[in-house]
């Protein structure tokens, strides 16, 4: 239980305003795929550019398209997630971006394994 505990300046005393429940489950969920999410951008960021440019031998070009295709695809979620919300539920949606996740992370370990046994 989280209580909101507030002030009262006018007499000098504390008093509980206000008991909220929470589910410890969801806050640990959103934890984890916060987690999970910023690792993978910001390794992503930054060993994408080299791991092309050395294992896919792309230019400047080639990246630039790809990262700018990965932000508007970036972008495209984000503004899908609401709908997707409000028709589903918020924990199946959250379970679907978890599972969304795990699966591009293990395609891009694949890939990148796949790659290195290919040089």
């Amino acid at each position: 239980m989280f209580m909101m505990v507030i002030g009262d300046t006018k007499r000098g005393r504390w008093r509980v305003r206000q008991t909220v429940p929470y589910d410890r489950v969801a806050v640990t969920a959103c934890m984890y795929i916060f987690f999970c999410v910023t690792s993978s951008f910001s390794v992503f960021e930054t060993i994408g550019s080299p791991f092309t440019n050395d294992n896919l031998g792309w230019g400047v070009e080639q990246n630039s398209l790809f990262f700018t295709l990965a932000a508007l695809a970036t972008v495209v979620f984000f503004i899908a997630v609401k709908p997707m919300a409000a028709r589903i539920g918020d924990r199946w949606t959250l379970l679907s971006g978890l599972v969304v996740s795990s699966v591009k992370l293990t395609t891009m370990l694949r890939v990148a394994q796949l790659t290195w046994h290919a040089v």
